[in-house]
């Protein structure tokens, strides 16, 4: 196959990446150095079907100063040749870094730039043995499937879709065809520095395993589509799991503990990871084992703690709550993202708690206190359900009227209307 007609192939491999995910792009971005993967990535999205206006992303960490304008210039070109725009950043702390931090505030000057020009697309030149590379370090640092799974063609992060259609190209292929379209582009020397872990890997380690087993960063490439493969259809089914084991409020995340343990430690494992990356909780494989434990009712283990959450566990439950709301608000103060409005507060200082009933809670009737279960279906359900509550000097006032006898709430001029948001979340109830 002639060198033209693979360049051909990628172009080609690019356009269906974006039509088989369905991405519809705004103001894509290139993440662009200047080194030989990015540049080639610039010229092949610059000869896609689908004309789109990308956006060209550099960051400077001021470890090369005297190629700091060869290389800016270099990229200047590029966007004129290519009609891109072009935005440039620079490290505000100059000094050598360790290859997690200097990508960290790399990656996080690309979001701040694309979060102001609502761009919903990051396109990488990450390359066959930059994932190679990956995969091993991720090995060595006692990570999962999904960590050596984690450079993919097409990944996510909140918002923004990282794409990397080169991903399955190797790097000395790259610069071939570099070569052939006489692309400039610029050697970084700390790519040659062995004490990097990542430039171990790549210049030490690499060249060795190639040495002995021929084409093995192809039967490489072949072996990660066949686990990305399987890792997809186990993450379809932890889906599936997910939605009938846990409920998702927005002030709480509940597991429910029984329907979870009827499945295998690995869906469990799972399900826990897709819990705490819901709250946007950063989390160990250790501590995610530790939640497995405790929930299957070891609660010997020392509980790993989430900073800002509060946690809660009975014997049918185990949640992570915003501890914040919690604490409650007055009525004239609670945050509108709850899609709880208090029209008509029977007393200035009533108070909204969010929080589990519990079996103490009462309400004033007649002069005496009734328990909360009396109020209650026979199941008990709400025991085990975080719903919003108004108290007024620590006395219950008003709970949702779909557990309450409605002829209590008649005695009090309160009415409280909920938002479509919240509707779904009271039917979800219903249905636990």
């Amino acid at each position: 196959m002639s060198i033209r007609t693979e360049i051909d192939k990628i172009v080609y491999h690019t356009d269906n990446i974006l039509n088989n995910y369905n991405l519809k792009l705004s103001n894509p971005c290139i993440a662009i150095s200047g080194g030989a993967d990015s540049v080639f990535l610039a010229f092949i999205l610059s000869k896609l079907k689908s004309k789109v206006n990308f956006i060209l992303l550099h960051f400077d960490h001021g470890w090369r100063k005297r190629d700091l304008i060869y290389e800016r210039n270099l990229i200047i070109n590029y966007a004129e040749i290519y009609n891109f725009r072009v935005i440039f950043g620079s490290s505000e702390n100059i000094g050598k870094l360790n290859e997690e931090n200097a990508r960290k505030r790399r990656f996080a000057f690309f979001y701040s730039i694309m979060d102001k020009i609502n761009s919903n697309s990051l396109f990488t030149g990450h390359n066959l043995n930059d994932r190679f590379e990956t995969f091993l370090w991720n090995i060595c640092r006692g990570a999962g499937i999904r960590g050596i799974l984690s450079l993919k063609e097409v990944r996510q992060f909140g918002k923004i879709n990282i794409i990397s259609p080169l991903i399955h190209v190797k790097r000395d292929k790259i610069r071939a065809f570099c070569e052939y379209l006489k692309l400039d582009y610029i050697s970084d020397i700390y790519n040659d520095d062995i004490n990097y872990k990542r430039v171990f890997i790549r210049k030490e380690i690499t060249p060795r395993i190639e040495s002995i087993w021929q084409n093995s960063l192809e039967h490489f490439d072949s072996f990660i589509r066949l686990v990305e493969d399987e890792d997809n259809y186990i993450e379809k089914i932890t889906n599936e799991i997910y939605k009938d084991v846990v409920l998702s409020m927005p002030w709480a995340s509940i597991i429910f503990i029984k329907e979870l343990l009827k499945y295998d430690v690995a869906l469990i494992r799972r399900v826990i990871k897709q819990f705490l990356h819901s709250l946007n909780v950063s989390y160990s494989y250790n501590e995610v084992n530790l939640l497995c434990k405790f929930l299957q009712k070891d609660e010997r283990i020392p509980f790993p703690s989430f900073k800002g959450l509060g946690i809660y566990k009975n014997k049918n439950i185990f949640s992570l709550y915003d501890r914040s709301f919690v604490n409650g608000y007055s009525w004239d103060k609670v945050p509108k993202n709850l899609g709880i409005f208090i029209n008509n507060p029977l007393e200035k200082e009533i108070f909204l708690e969010i929080r589990f009933f519990k079996n103490s809670d009462y309400v004033i009737l007649d002069g005496r206190k009734v328990y909360l279960y009396n109020f209650f279906n026979k199941k008990n359900k709400l025991f085990y359900k975080f719903v919003p509550m108004i108290f007024y000097k620590n006395v219950l006032k008003w709970a949702p009227f779909e557990y309450f006898d409605e002829d209590f709430f008649k005695t009090y001029n309160i009415k409280i209307s909920f938002d479509d948001f919240l509707e779904k979340f009271k039917l979800l109830w219903r249905q636990k």
